[in-house]
């Protein structure tokens, strides 16, 4: 059973908890109009639910949730809300409403990031002390994108002293200096680096393989205010990583290296915003097999321009960007027949136009109208034109709460598909046109929100259903390449699909303790048009069910944290048959994803002790355990060698079963 006596515990401690200290909270904000008395809670919660699906998180309050590894990431914050999927510790992707990682626009400051997170699942690219805000909405409003979107935002304000924020642990440190330059003028800058391999080696492994992996990012930004409706924004983000993976019993060794590389310039005049931008992916892969090897570069990057205006209950916005993409490729060594071909590149130009109309019909009913219209000029010059209409209405329904339904249409022309289940991402991006037609998609999505107990108390639920076309999955494997008859367009699998679901999310949004319990239950579903494939299957992905409980305490000198997922495991297809032809492993294969790993179950706990904690600066210690129950979460399955020599297919799971760190930080 999924929800076994450990989940239990943790569900009615969170009550308990949320029950007591609400009896004994006083904290309010209270206004008096003429002889009525308004009265509300201080809201402590770093998270903020608004309209149409759209949360907002003050980074700055990220700080008060459980930090693990002295890490407060707000990627993996995301991962804990209702509606996004948890993935297992090598899976870089972040699942909305049962999407493709792909699917969902991941931004910094506007600008798309094509690899989000950093391996291992614990930190994402984004440096939490260099942003001011992190908006996510469960649909896509200003990319073409069949899912939602993240952005994180910088601060627009010119701080009148010298900010810093540093922290170094066992795992990784980092370092954020904030400082005006004259009087409308602020420079930030950030560094961040990991340095895994120095004392947990021995820990981090993949099965009983090893798993080196470090990684490093900067950012800088500069923000200027030179007039009362001017703000100009320079932005630069330059990230790498490095990881090698080897395993004993197939002979197989992997060495990757992957990072992100992103510039913008944005120029705010009163009610009109524009922007020039430019980002880079690239994912370099090398594979060893026995006597065998292969090369595997790829990546894709885009520049563009965009703008947009508000004026009253009128927005539209005019974008294009250019995409450059190079396909993956295994360029083969040690193979007699190897192939002498090149790597795919392909170019594309997206451009879209865009309008949406907010109106009152009454006092408690609104609605937005919103037109998305784009054209896509594939790599064979052919032309692909969509259009994407939306609309949400919203009803207040005063003291009950407020109901709000969205429909809507929406186009994708970038997809991202490859390799998975080796220990690193080795997928890649390329573009519409040649392999695969554009996506498209058509959604539902009724929601309901309510508050109570003068705003302690918050509750969500998000009823969806979505249909996608045009989707695709990668159907080829390694050998592949070893046999060298790789070909892109035979390996992928394409066809339809669907998601729905419902998300609940009970919410404590003011007091001493904070926190959320949330469940999701949701089906993502493809059907793909290949002999062999037919019917319906999950995606590989699928979480069935999901329960998120987080909690934080927030005393007098110290705060205590503590989170708890367990989800349903991930589809996988396993093996009818296989034999020993040559040096080669043959595989008869069953029903796709027809089988599933183990349930998912993870606690993380934390503790942060203020040494120094004032106005002006804080001082603090931070405790972390990652999965402190030392559950051995299963990431795939793969076929291995036993101690008896023989072949077997099972699960494998990350080597660590408990991480435990400390790290010290300083705020000013």
């Amino acid at each position: 059973m999924l929800f076994k006596q450990p989940l239990r515990s943790a569900f009615v401690l969170l009550c308990l908890l949320a029950f007591v200290e609400a009896r004994g909270q006083t904290d309010s904000v209270t206004d008096r109009l003429d002889s009525t008395v308004l009265s509300a809670r201080k809201r402590t919660s770093a998270l903020v639910l608004g309209r149409a699906g759209v949360q907002k998180v003050n980074i700055g309050g990220l700080a008060s949730i459980p930090s693990v590894l002295g890490n407060a990431d707000p990627v993996r914050f995301l991962a804990s809300l209702p509606g996004v999927e948890t993935g297992n510790e090598l899976d870089a992707g972040l699942h909305i409403q049962g999407s493709e990682s792909a699917h969902s626009l991941v931004s910094m400051q506007g600008v798309p990031v094509y690899g989000a997170k950093h391996l291992l699942g614990i930190f994402s690219v984004f440096n939490p002390p260099h942003f001011s805000t992190m908006r996510f909405s469960q649909r896509s409003v200003s990319a073409n994108r069949l899912g939602g979107e993240v952005d994180l935002t910088l601060p627009e304000d010119i701080p009148d002293r010298t900010h810093l924020d540093l922290s170094t642990g066992l795992i990784s440190a980092q370092g954020t200096l904030r400082q005006a330059i004259g009087s409308n003028t602020a420079l930030s800058l950030s560094g961040r680096g990991s340095f895994i391999n120095l004392l947990y080696k021995d820990l981090v492994k993949v099965g009983d393989d090893p798993l080196e992996y470090d990684f490093g990012d900067v950012n800088m930004s500069l923000v200027s205010r030179p007039s009362t409706q001017d703000v100009l924004i320079f932005n630069l983000y330059s990230g790498r990583d490095k990881g090698y993976f080897s395993s004993q019993d197939t002979s197989l060794g992997i060495d990757a290296e992957w990072g992100n590389t992103l510039a913008s310039a944005s120029w705010k005049h009163s009610s009109l915003l524009q922007q020039l931008w430019m980002s880079k992916y690239g994912l370099d892969v090398d594979i060893d097999f026995n006597s065998m090897g292969a090369s595997i570069p790829s990546g894709i990057q885009s520049a563009g321009y965009k703008a947009s205006w508000e004026g009253g209950s009128w927005s539209a916005g005019a974008e294009t960007a250019w995409h450059r993409a190079q396909l993956q490729y295994p360029y083969m060594r040690g193979l007699s027949n190897a192939g002498t071909g090149t790597a795919e590149v392909q170019t594309a130009l997206e451009s879209s136009l865009w309008g949406n109309y907010d109106m009152q019909i009454t006092p408690e009913l609104s609605a937005s109208l919103r037109l998305r219209g784009s054209h896509f000029l594939d790599p064979g010059r052919q032309s692909h034109w969509g259009l994407s209409p939306s609309g949400t209405l919203r009803w207040n329904l005063l003291s009950a709460g407020k109901l709000e339904f969205t429909a809507g249409t929406a186009q994708q022309y970038l997809f991202q598909t490859g390799l998975t289940h080796l220990g690193m991402p080795c997928e890649f991006w390329f573009l519409a046109g040649k392999h695969a037609d554009p996506q498209s998609s058509i959604y539902g999505i009724l929601s309901y929100d309510a508050s109570f107990d003068r705003g302690m108390y918050a509750l969500k639920a998000d009823l969806y259903y979505r249909t996608l076309r045009g989707q695709v999955e990668y159907g080829g494997d390694l050998f592949d390449f070893m046999t060298g008859t790789y070909d892109l367009d035979r390996v992928l699998l394409k066809g339809d699909g669907r998601n729905y679901g419902l998300s609940l999310m009970l919410h404590k949004q003011a007091g001493k303790l904070t926190g959320w319990i949330a469940y999701n239950i949701g089906r993502s579903l493809r059907n793909f048009d290949v002999p062999g494939y037919e019917g319906e299957y999950p995606s590989n992905h699928e979480r069935l069910h999901e329960f998120n409980a987080v909690a934080t305490w927030n005393g007098r000198g110290w705060s205590a944290g503590a989170s708890v997922v367990a989800a349903s495991g991930t589809p996988f297809t396993a093996p009818d048959s296989f034999y020993l032809l040559g040096n080669r492993i043959i595989s008869h294969f069953g029903a796709h994803n027809s089988n599933r790993l183990a349930p998912y179950f993870r606690a993380d706990v934390s503790f942060n002790w203020f040494i120094i904690q004032d106005a002006k600066q804080t001082l603090g210690l931070n405790l972390s355990v990652y999965n402190a129950t030392m559950r051995e979460n299963q990431l795939f399955c793969r076929l291995y060698v036993t101690e008896d020599r023989q072949f077997a297919y099972g699960p494998l799971s990350l080597g660590f079963s408990i991480l435990p760190s400390i790290s010290i930080f300083y705020r000013r």
